[in-house]
């Protein structure tokens, strides 16, 4: 059934398709509150109760991923995530712009500067990603996104996976989730993704932005993922005339098989992407549009490395400040139970990541003050709520 015109719970009036999966629909949608556009993804009602659920908790796991990654500009914003007519559903950043196989497509043969650029941002979003614990798995052309300012968003991280190289993590077919085209080897035989198997699928990017081609080439899925375990890649120098020798060494060490000679990690990348000029190709193409030399202009980098030590949460700004606190210790039981009900109405109004964002924000404070178990202290005012009516809880 068709959703165009409808208002996704009471804010979101959705005016056409972005792109349609067999998990779900994108649409482009007005926030009618904001007055902005947004992206709304919604997950197709039959697909919530197939497989046990398995679509509904990628689903959730992408929700939560993304807005994880809230402080990086190569991520989407979320801005919403709950449930409407029994589906789940997703508000995320409008991006408007091509994805970057689309790009490759209007633009090739890139220049050298160009290609750095795409490549550069990509290792700044795959940093603080892995920073946070995530591993995306399916990093492919069609999940990057060049916006106008000729940013590059990284999308899609449904299939996300905690960094542990231990961890299996199989769909119910039984096979590794992700692309063939652009799998890791270690992820196409065993499931095991890590920092470095993002790493290789970028090495996939790069040689297809350098040559026009993929990796290689292959009928079936199954065929695709044995030529990444078994075969050697073809060196970009020999597809593509005047690349800096030392970007043909960098693609060669991002697709090595084993994920030791890869760089170390996504820093590592960038760091060798800003050690040398790209060069350049004579004549020049002509600039493309969207840009995606413009945000190196300012300075683009990964951000510090987390350190070992504990750092204090951001503050709410529902609290008093810390002056105040000093001074007049003003947070009582009674602001526990306000807090609770504040968290209470916005999940009630679909804003579920931003009930758990409060009540997480202020946590700490109440224990450190009440304790953690007395009688009507912290523990007791943040047990769990119980779901309104028509919601999932996280």
């Amino acid at each position: 059934m068709d959703s165009q015109g409808k208002i996704v719970v009471g804010q979101y009036l959705l005016t056409r398709t972005l792109g349609e999966g067999s998990m779900g629909k994108v649409w482009l949608a007005l926030d009618i509150g904001l007055d902005r556009e947004v992206a709304v993804k919604l997950l197709h009602p039959h697909s919530a109760d197939r497989e046990s659920g398995r679509f509904t908790d990628r689903f959730l796991r992408e929700a939560k991923a993304t807005a994880k990654l809230s402080r990086c500009r190569h991520v989407p914003q979320v801005h919403s995530f709950g449930d409407w007519n029994g589906a789940p559903y997703l508000v995320m950043e409008y991006i408007e712009g091509p994805t970057l196989e689309r790009f490759m497509a209007n633009h090739h043969p890139l220049s050298i500067e160009d290609i750095v650029a795409l490549v550069t941002q990509i290792a700044v979003a795959l940093a603080h990603a892995h920073d946070a614990g995530l591993v995306h798995r399916d990093l492919k052309p069609s999940n990057v996104m060049i916006a106008e300012d000729g940013v590059v968003k990284i999308l899609d991280f449904g299939i996300v996976a905690l960094s542990d190289p231990q961890a299996t993590r199989l769909t119910a077919t039984g096979f590794a989730p992700g692309t063939a085209a652009y799998m890791a080897p270690e992820q196409a035989s065993r499931g095991l993704a890590e920092p470095r198997s993002d790493l290789y699928a970028v090495g996939c990017i790069l040689f297809e932005l350098l040559t026009g081609e993929q990796v290689f080439s292959a009928e079936t899925a199954h065929a695709m993922a044995r030529c990444h375990m078994d075969e050697i890649p073809r060196r970009v120098a020999q597809l593509r005339e005047c690349i800096p020798p030392w970007l043909a060494d960098l693609t060669d060490s991002l697709l090595n098989k084993d994920p030791d000679r890869r760089p170390e990690d996504a820093r590592a990348l960038y760091a060798r992407l800003q050690s040398q000029p790209p060069g350049r190709c004579t004549p020049r193409p002509p600039r493309p549009a969207p840009d995606p030399t413009l945000p190196l202009v300012n300075p683009c980098s990964p951000p510090p490395r987390p350190t070992a030590t504990t750092q204090a949460p951001p503050r709410n700004p529902r609290l008093p400040s810390r002056a105040r606190r000093n001074a007049n210790p003003v947070l009582k039981r009674a602001d526990l139970v306000r807090i609770r009900q504040e968290s209470d109405d916005l999940a009630i109004e679909g804003k579920v990541l931003e009930a758990i964002a409060l009540i997480e924000r202020c946590l700490d404070v109440a224990i450190g003050r009440f304790g953690r178990t007395d009688e009507g202290g912290a523990a007791n005012a943040y047990r769990p709520c119980p779901a309104p009516t028509g919601s999932r809880t996280l």
